[in-house]
């Protein structure tokens, strides 16, 4: 009978596939190279971190200015002239986008790390360069049209910059990782000085940005000024109809400091409140009155304007988001609402708040053109509301206010210098949050001059400024703010500090304890990848495990802790020997007790190590095809799996162990681990092992480096071991391989 045995067995590589797959479409082993990266490869790559951060700074941006997604809504309505919610599906589209980049990169940097030959596949180049262009394009039009907005971003990072920070060091110390990769493979020694160069200069440039931090949340909790009254935004608009007496009834419920209306004036000289032009994107006009649609709403009566209903078309666009979170009776409310008048809201609002008030001026051809200012005044003072609760905005005949109406409370809409402010009688200011520093708040409070800003509705914002002490705020989100007890985080000045120096630590540690290379890289035939070795000698290795060491400790001393800490890295040098060196590729037979060596680094004293017998079970164990020659080649899957498994195990026990000279198995078991033995079948020591138990390390001298290749090969002739410069393996004939027993 004969027997068809498998000439070569491919160990499954589902992990691999995936990444490679994904990212190029590779999804074959045959497909899959370790081959340099092209540099066309390499300028995608750049290419895709580019655009990685470009989405990420359009991502949060979009996300932070959430604060202002009704003002953006509102241009847009002005430009196109239908109301719709654009901000939600441009932030689910841009998250989407990030995502899908974020994945990319990710893929791209595995394969990095697993030494993989990257090629992005086109489908994914093409969707690449669509998401590059549109994020521009996007960015561009918000410079233009929406500028202002920009300066958002830069107050937001007054409130994250921190934990940014943070997040950032994390994802560097993570980096560091594959950046000892390329160091590792690079072949050059100024492609890793490069690579170093530029790495420690990020690293500097992270660990250097606290400087660059400033917020008013850093600061003792002692300090923190009290909180900012809120002044509810044409009552409460995420809660009902904005301008109805339902909205400001909800307003009133949660006990604001004030509210704040826009009062214009109808065809019949009644004031009545809208802030839009128009009737349509609050009322049913189009629907009651198509023909007036257009028209300005002061330009009607206002027996006209009392029939439409002003509560339908919340439920209908639902503006904030909040409309199904309105119990049925709220609902039932919203939904027969109708257009508040200026002496209604003076009766509700009558010694329960204060009223922040903003005139709007009628057309031309208005006939209360001249004189809508006067009415308005009239209605107030007639309706005996107190003249120290309204906060007076327009800017038009204000010493003639100041005649008629004494006690209010002059305010201004525009920045000026205090000074001049305090010249015109000015007590208040409303301003927009980003028109006002911390120093300009300090400068106005200096001046006994109040500052309102508007409109602050993410409770980050609302935290920021409270923490830069300003006195209001004007928002839409005053059922959510007034239930904020204090900011969303307050730092102490020391407390800044220990992020960057806590990161700095896990930093260095991880580069301390980063080995200095790298594991043999699988080929796409399913075995290891020969070594990297320098010009200087066949011990110098860039892809090895075990570092290089002198073995100088002296067995049985156990005051010498730091010297048996070298023996114990030292004890695994017999299986050092075995991966290092080069030359040709043969079949290297199970060992039984071959003495094996170590290459020291150069400069460095060689040491010598002899593989014990109880060896030869274990490197039995693992089949015919477990060791290839001296240079590596092939290496069998399973022990490169298993110094993968235990690098870290024997890592944790070389620098926490007490380093005491053990026997022999248990110096096999601190390299690989007991259980990693045990996954072998190597559960117990051999009894071979116990003539090895007073076995200790010896030391050579610089000249017994020729012996390396003596040890390997002792049948070899004498002009193949190489000088002592380190020339050696490399140079032995592929036809001169022999070993004991031939």
């Amino acid at each position: 009978m004969v027997r068809h045995q498998p000439l070569q067995y491919y160990e499954p590589q589902l992990c691999l596939s995936c990444l490679t797959g994904i990212y190029g479409c590779r999804w074959k082993r045959y497909q899959r190279s370790h081959d340099d990266t092209t540099p066309w490869e390499r300028l995608w790559f750049l290419l895709l971190t580019f655009t990685f951060g470009l989405t990420l700074t359009w991502l949060y941006f979009w996300w932070e200015v959430h604060n202002d997604y009704d003002e953006f809504n509102w241009y847009l309505y002005n430009r196109m002239g239908y109301w719709s919610d654009w901000s939600v599906p441009i932030l689910m589209t841009t998250a989407a986008a990030f995502t899908y980049i974020a994945g990319l990169l990710v893929l791209a940097l595995c394969h990095i790390a697993v030494g993989q030959q990257m090629n992005l596949h086109w489908l994914h180049k093409m969707g690449l360069v669509v998401i590059l262009v549109s994020t521009v394009v996007a960015m561009s039009a918000v410079a233009q049209l929406w500028k202002d907005e920009w300066e958002v971003l830069l107050i937001s990072l007054q409130g994250t910059a921190p934990f940014l920070h943070v997040g950032a060091l994390a994802a560097i110390t993570a980096l560091s990782w594959i950046v000892a990769g390329q160091f590792a493979r690079a072949e050059r020694s100024s492609s890793q000085v490069a690579i170093l160069c530029i790495f420690f200069a990020m690293v500097f440039a992270f660990y250097l940005a606290p400087l660059t931090i400033s917020s008013p949340c850093i600061m003792e909790k002692k300090d923190l000024g009290p909180k900012p009254a809120l002044i509810g935004h044409r009552g409460a608009p995420m809660l009902a109809p904005e301008h109805t007496l339902m909205s400001f009834r909800k307003a009133l419920e949660q006990k604001l400091y004030g509210l704040q209306a826009d009062v214009t004036i109808s065809l019949d000289g009644v004031p009545f409140l809208m802030h839009d032009t128009t009737l349509r994107r609050t009322t049913n006009v189009e629907e009651e009155f198509p023909e007036l649609a257009r028209r300005p709403a002061s330009m009607l009566n206002w027996t006209i304007l009392q029939r439409l209903n002003a509560g339908q078309w919340f439920l209908k666009t639902d503006p904030f988001w909040t409309a199904s979170s309105l119990s049925p009776s709220d609902h039932r409310e919203a939904q027969n609402q109708s257009i508040c008048s200026l002496a209604e809201l003076l009766e509700l609002a009558k010694g329960n708040a204060t009223l922040l008030l903003n005139l709007r001026d009628p057309p031309r051809e208005h006939p209360y053109r001249g004189s809508f200012l006067n009415v308005t005044l009239e209605a107030l003072l007639r309706s005996g509301f107190p003249q120290h609760q309204v906060m007076w905005l327009p800017n038009r005949q204000r010493p003639f206010v100041r005649k008629v109406a004494p006690g209010f409370q002059q305010t201004s809409g525009s920045k000026e210098a205090a000074a001049s402010l305090r010249r015109g009688h000015i007590q208040r200011l409303n301003l927009r949050y980003t028109q006002v520093s911390r120093q300009e708040l300090r400068d106005y409070a200096s001046w006994n001059l109040s500052v309102n800003l508007y409109t602050v509705n993410a409770p980050w914002l609302f935290s920021l400024l409270w923490c830069a002490g300003v006195p209001s705020v004007t928002s839409d989100n005053s059922h959510t703010l007034s239930q904020v007890p204090s900011p969303l985080w307050i730092m102490r000045s020391a407390m800044a500090w220990r992020f960057p120096m806590s990161s700095l630590y896990v930093q260095t540690t991880a580069m301390t304890r980063m080995p200095t290379a790298l594991p043999p890289l699988r080929t796409t035939e399913g075995v290891a990848a020969a070594p990297r070795l320098s010009q200087t000698g066949v011990g110098v290795s860039r892809t090895l495990f075990v570092p290089a060491c002198t073995c100088t400790w002296r067995p049985g001393d156990p005051r010498e802790r730091a010297e048996a800490c070298l023996d114990l890295e030292c004890s695994g040098s017999w299986l050092h020997g075995l991966l290092v060196g080069s030359g040709p590729r043969q079949p290297w037979p199970p060992l039984k007790g071959t003495p094996l060596s170590h290459e020291a680094q150069p400069g460095q004293n060689s040491s010598l190590a002899e593989a014990p017998a109880g060896l030869g079970p274990l490197l039995g164990s693992l089949g015919p095809r477990a060791w290839s020659s001296p240079g590596g080649l092939p290496l069998h899957p399973d022990l490169e799996a298993l110094m993968a498994r235990c690098w870290a195990m024997w890592q944790l026990r070389m620098w926490m162990s007490t380093c005491v000279h053990p026997p022999f198995y248990a110096e096999v078991a601190d390299f690989f681990g007991v259980s990693c033995l045990e996954g072998l079948g190597w559960a117990s020591a051999p009894s071979s092992c116990s003539s090895h138990q007073s076995q200790s390390t010896r030391r050579f001298s610089p000249r017994r480096k020729s012996a390396v290749v003596e040890t390997l090969l002792p049948d070899q002739p004498p002009t193949t071991t190489g000088p002592a410069s380190g020339e050696g393996l490399s140079h032995v004939p592929r036809n001169s391989w022999r070993w004991p027993g031939e």
